[in-house]
């Protein structure tokens, strides 16, 4: 996940655009796998520098065992009833 609060940044946007527009210049003898290559690589190693991967956000406290049970009968219930389409399921 990208940090995208970096890019609300004028300046960060800006260093972004700048670093990722450095793309290698195209020869007639590229084909277009290496060449989507280059470009996201190119892409890539300028979000890593400039915008910067965000931590992995935990669930709320209030995520517990009792919710991810009632999350799987919910879908299991729908399973059943995309399976058979009938009222009682």
């Amino acid at each position: 996940m990208w940090n995208i609060s970096n890019l609300k940044n004028p300046i960060k946007c800006l260093e972004y655009r700048v670093s990722y527009t450095k793309l290698p210049k195209q020869t007639q003898q590229q084909d277009v796998e290496q060449e989507w290559e280059q470009i996201r690589t190119a892409i890539t190693e300028a979000a890593n520098e400039i915008i910067q991967k965000q931590d992995k956000k935990e669930r709320s406290e209030w995520w517990d065992k009792d919710c991810q049970l009632a999350i799987k009968r919910k879908n299991d219930a729908r399973r059943t009833w995309l399976q058979h389409k009938n009222q009682s399921d």
